[in-house]
């Protein structure tokens, strides 16, 4: 299970309730979070540097960190093969290193809010969040990193710029959490950013390219694995559209989206968050999940 931009492993495993690794652990899979340089329990990034090399982007996580840890896995649980779960950006690195490695390595991806850069339309707050960390990273020449953690622990202390952003539904839909995993949330589970990576993401939303770190785009037809697409139906930070385009790109012979949302009989709408810790999380999106992945494991 793999987390994305500013997550860490919490994002898998928030509380007891909110925790899908602990649902897939009970229906006897052994399960694998996994925390990407500078989040959770890894070494902390600097949150100033000189130089480019004191930070990373999405090749330094897809060519160097994911291998390492896919060579752990196989070595501990004494398997050839995983099944990979990712949140947001922790599914398009699922999906690039499908793209990468030995076509039978995934037995299956689940990709939950995860965008299709090429694709992206981008509400105003979200075009302005992106602009504003944009501008940011071209003041720091690409060193360091923009620090989310600490101002998330302030956010928990009403620290209005961030607080607002997470909880007026640009991150989540805040009918669908408790205020309790909010707080918890906000001051646990965000991580800091390498301005590196806001760049790349940036100029690869405006101007995708084959020489874009997320090449992988591009060559979504050379996945043979099943996919499970599940998107948000408010989702703001990846809305539906771009899980579409995304699912219209690969070329599995079993590709499958669902909409999270109240028009597919779901609970309540979801945001991009609480598609895994929300209110309604363990009884509308954990089943399918796992369901899936009985098929095929």
């Amino acid at each position: 299970m793999l987390h994305g931009l500013g997550g860490n492993r919490l994002h898998f495993d928030l509380s007891s309730r909110y925790s899908l690794a602990r649902a897939a652990a009970a229906r006897g899979y052994p399960v694998y979070i996994v925390e990407l340089r500078g989040a959770g329990l890894s070494r902390p990034m600097k949150e100033t540097a000189s130089s480019v090399s004191d930070s990373w982007g999405f090749l330094s996580y897809l060519e160097h960190d994911l291998p390492a840890v896919f060579a752990a896995i196989r070595q501990h649980a004494g398997c050839d093969r995983v099944f990979g779960v990712g949140h947001s950006m922790g599914g398009m690195l699922l999906l690039a290193s499908a793209v990468r490695c030995d076509k039978n390595f995934f037995k299956g991806i689940v990709a939950v809010g995860t965008p299709l850069l090429g694709y992206l339309p981008l509400g105003l707050k979200e075009q302005q969040f992106l602009d504003l960390a944009m501008r940011w990273a071209d003041a720091q020449s690409l060193g360091g990193v923009l620090p989310l953690r600490r101002l998330s622990g302030m956010a928990g202390r009403m620290f209005m710029p961030l607080a607002t952003w997470v909880r007026d539904g640009v991150a989540l839909n805040p009918s669908n959490m408790d205020e309790e995993i909010v707080t918890r949330f906000v001051r646990e589970s965000i991580d800091d950013v390498p301005f590196q990576m806001i760049h790349e993401l940036a100029t690869a939303i405006r101007e995708p390219s084959l020489s874009s770190p997320y090449a992988h785009e591009f060559h979504l037809e050379k996945i043979s694995a099943p996919i499970l697409l599940l998107s948000g139906s408010i989702d703001r930070i990846v809305p539906p559209a771009s899980m579409v385009a995304l699912s219209r790109r690969l070329r599995s012979s079993d590709v499958r989206l669902r909409e999270i949302g109240t028009k597919m009989g779901d609970r309540i709408d979801y945001g991009h968050v609480d598609l895994l810790v929300g209110r309604h999380a363990p009884e509308d999106v954990y089943p399918p999940i796992l369901d899936f992945i009985a098929e095929y494991v």
